[in-house]
């Protein structure tokens, strides 16, 4: 039996995250170490772990002062994906933003990232917007939304 959990990123855990981004993204636009490891340090990345592995990571960057959150980067690793360790994540980071009271999230998204977006709208994310050249290399990307409501 596999054990997974979600939970906080840890500066152990930088490298698998650098490789999981270099896998995921356009080597252009990598985020570099220090970046992520400011943001490890301010906790807003988690960490999918399946046994010792890290196979997957979600950054949020939630505002509680003004109720909003937006989806930084959500990445799996290519030995892991289309085993549901994404929509695992993202349900955890809707569930976390929801429980935090948050009234809107928001993400970018590359244009042709399908399964991706088919997930996001799973969850009540809307195409909002698109924003032409967002990633450099004429790769755009839509906006994507949910509106919350305070219970």
């Amino acid at each position: 039996m596999t054990a997974q959990k979600i939970r906080l990123a840890e500066i152990a855990d930088i490298y698998e995250i650098l490789l999981i981004e270099q896998q995921s993204f356009d080597i252009t636009n990598d985020r570099n170490k220090t970046e992520i490891l400011k943001a490890i340090k301010a906790k807003k990345i988690y960490v999918f772990v399946n046994d010792i592995d890290v196979v997957g990571y979600i950054w949020l960057d939630i505002n509680e002062k003004k109720k909003v959150a937006y989806i930084q980067s959500l990445a799996v690793g290519n030995a892991f994906r289309r085993k549901g360790y994404g929509e695992k994540l993202f349900a955890f980071a809707v569930d976390l933003i929801n429980d935090r009271g948050i009234l809107k999230a928001a993400l970018h998204v590359y244009t042709n990232n399908k399964g991706a977006i088919k997930l996001y709208k799973k969850y009540g994310f809307m195409k909002t917007d698109f924003i032409e050249n967002r990633y450099g290399n004429n790769q755009n990307a839509y906006c994507m939304e949910k509106e919350f409501y305070e219970d």
